[in-house]
């Protein structure tokens, strides 16, 4: 199977609560495995509440994979939050490393930036993260989000400049949505520098959001083309983790999320 289903580890799962019954880091990744998952995206704060040690216990006891590993920090901060965001951007790769995860996924400035100078002094600081990622034998990936990132064009701007250096992206294909980018159009031009995909399937009161931002629907029930998106990869024989971002979903609504992600990708 090229394509590797996989979760984010977010919104109605974080922390994992599942009829009532709350769950350790085991039990939630067992019942992904069970459902039929092979990977989850694992988020820095998942590391301070719970440690490398427990989590990657949890990996090898469900048999799940980490695909990608989430570092949040501005990166265009200044004084004492960039030496923040310095140091939690380093303990943060050490953490993806120790968990085994492949990729490593930076968040925090698209949404608090926008305009020219911003991307300029982004793609600056990208070259600089890309480098501490690379030397940790992993691959930085960045998303479209935001008003600072919201177009391929964007991206490719970024690409153009860092893509030799090894910079990769995570399209978003539900963050096109909101700004109503050809989504099927935006992963076949990006899909060289691909080494993830966030399957965020937008919730339609989200499309044309001022602030950049969308709330997941259900798998297959949004507005975005989810089931061309999985055709267009396998097509490409594209390889990597499309991982479901689900929203703030009952057990139902993730139980039939999971189960519409297994069924596109067979």
């Amino acid at each position: 199977m090229a394509i590797t289903p996989g979760i984010m580890w977010g919104q109605q799962l974080s922390p994992p609560v599942w009829y009532g019954e709350e769950l350790d880091p085991a039990g939630l990744m067992n019942l992904l495995a069970r459902m039929g998952l092979r990977s989850i995206d694992i988020f820095a704060r998942h590391v301070a509440a719970y440690g490398v040690p427990e989590l990657r216990e949890a990996l090898g006891e469900s048999g799940l994979t980490c695909s990608c590993f989430y570092i949040q920090g501005d990166l265009l901060a200044e004084g004492d939050e960039r030496a923040e965001v310095d140091d939690n951007f380093a303990r943060g790769i050490e953490a993806a490393r120790e968990i085994g995860a492949p990729v490593v996924f930076t968040h925090g400035t698209q949404h608090t930036r926008e305009g020219d100078e911003a991307l300029a002094a982004y793609i600056n600081v990208l070259r600089e993260r890309n480098q501490q990622v690379r030397e940790a034998e992993m691959t930085l990936v960045i998303e479209n989000a935001g008003r600072l990132v919201r177009t391929p064009e964007h991206l490719l701007t970024i690409l153009d400049a860092l893509g030799d250096d090894g910079l990769c992206v995570c399209p978003d294909m539900g963050n096109f949505s909101i700004w109503g980018v050809d989504e099927l159009d935006a992963l076949r031009r990006l899909l060289p520098w691909t080494a993830h995909v966030h399957l965020k399937d937008l919730h339609p009161d989200y499309v044309g959001n001022e602030h950049g931002r969308g709330v997941p629907e259900i798998l297959g029930q949004g507005v975005t083309p989810i089931a061309g998106v999985i055709e267009l990869l396998q097509a490409q024989e594209w390889e990597g983790a499309a991982v479901w971002e689900p929203g703030p979903h009952d057990e139902a609504g993730i139980t039939a999320g999971v189960a519409e992600l297994l069924r596109l990708v067979g």
